[in-house]
């Protein structure tokens, strides 16, 4: 028995396909409507991600192989810092970045005032999903190597999961934010 720790799920690396409730999906949301004025934590703060092609990949193998570790910790070692993802997502999406970084303690609290977490989105749970660890993924890279699973680079999946995300906001007719 094996146990798979996921990140967060970003879209498939070539498809960008992902199911809209996916918290990646309100961050790009958030991010176009301009309700990002500011970074959430500090430069250090990232959100562990994973492309859903090869979280599927990744379970499917280690249900078949009789050999697999007792914990695989699936998450792309790669993935940017909040800022830079932030920074990628706006180039493609053709929005404003944030570059200024606000405290999380002051943001939670600021997400616990009635109606603000409503009105920006965010709910003060999610926060805890933004990291300064670095985890250690060498146990999942090895396995992978060992199963022939091949991670596509995570920025593959991010601008196809924003190419996604555009593809239907446009068809839902949703406009950026004005820069």
């Amino acid at each position: 028995m094996v146990e798979v720790r996921p990140a967060i799920v970003s879209g498939h690396s070539v498809t960008g396909e992902l199911d809209t409730a996916q918290p990646l999906y309100a961050l790009i949301e958030n991010l176009v409507a301009g309700r990002l004025a500011m970074v959430p934590g500090t430069p250090d703060h990232w959100l562990p991600l994973v492309s859903v092609d090869v979280l599927v990949g990744l379970i499917a193998e280690a249900s078949l192989v009789e050999s697999v570790p007792d914990r695989l910790l699936a998450l792309d070692r790669t993935t940017p810092n909040l800022i830079g993802l932030l920074s990628l997502l706006a180039a493609h999406l053709e929005a404003r970045p944030p570059k200024h970084h606000m405290p999380m303690p002051l943001l939670a609290l600021l997400l616990r005032l009635p109606g603000l977490a409503r009105l920006m989105r965010t709910s003060p749970e999610s926060l805890s999903f933004l990291q300064t660890t670095r985890f250690d993924t060498q146990v999942t890279e090895q396995f992978s190597r060992q199963i022939g699973l091949s991670w596509p680079p995570i920025a593959d999946s991010i601008l196809a999961t924003a190419r996604c995300w555009q593809t239907r906001a446009q068809s839902a007719n949703v406009q950026p934010a004005s820069a």
